[in-house]
């Protein structure tokens, strides 16, 4: 749909062009970013949306808390987030603008914030909606709003709470896609076990493939 929206804009803008005349300077030849080649395709997706933090965009999913031992503090975590720094400090050497891109769900979003910081890596943070930790334990709000805070970016995908449960996986899943068309790479935390990780390994296989790394918890 964003690729509609900005060919219906692209339309609009030309025949307002056609009507006032050339302007100098105008930005953008419009047309559908499917249509360039695939290496100018994320330049110009960043081009045209500012939500879209600068640099070499490493974005990171994965598994629940429920998978990766707990939401207390304990060894299967501790051991993915030391994986996860251990692959950021590599990137970052081969990437000196890397930035970790993170939604900042619990489970391998919020590990992958805290291996940034131990790594000191900036990241940016896409929440979902806004108060998307308003439902979780105190402990785990205070934490995500700590890691909120340390992000180098902030941004909200869509403005409203979803109402239902529907509405509220149907904007994790708009998320997850616009932030899988403006990474670089990725890594996903996934034990090949977890049916729900399926759909999003496949999509990621297609978008990056030797630039995606699955860790196994």
């Amino acid at each position: 749909m964003n690729d509609l929206v900005d060919e219906l804009a692209v339309v609009e803008r030309d025949r307002f062009r056609q009507a006032v005349g050339p302007t100098p300077g105008a930005p953008g030849g419009g047309g559908k970013i499917s249509d360039l080649p695939i290496e100018e395709q994320r330049a110009e997706k960043r081009r045209r949306d500012g939500r879209i933090p600068a640099g070499h965009l490493l974005l990171v999913l994965g598994l629940s808390p429920d998978a990766l031992g707990g939401w207390e503090a304990n060894p299967v975590a501790d051991d993915v987030r030391r994986r996860l720094q251990e692959w950021i400090d590599a990137q970052a050497q081969l990437h000196p603008d890397l930035v970790v891109l993170t939604g900042l769900r619990p489970g391998a979003e919020v590990l992958a914030a805290e291996a940034a910081i131990r790594a000191d890596v900036p990241y940016a943070v896409v929440l979902a909606f806004p108060g998307m930790e308003a439902k979780q334990a105190p402990a785990t709000q205070a934490r995500f709003r700590d890691l909120v805070g340390r992000a180098s970016s902030v941004a909200n995908f869509h403005k409203k709470v979803p109402t239902d449960r529907a509405g509220f996986a149907a904007n994790l899943k708009q998320r997850e896609r616009w932030l899988v068309d403006a990474a670089d790479q990725a890594v996903l935390v996934w034990d090949e076990q977890d049916a729900r990780l399926d759909a999003t390994f496949s999509t990621l296989e297609k978008a990056f493939g030797d630039d995606l790394l699955v860790i196994r918890p």
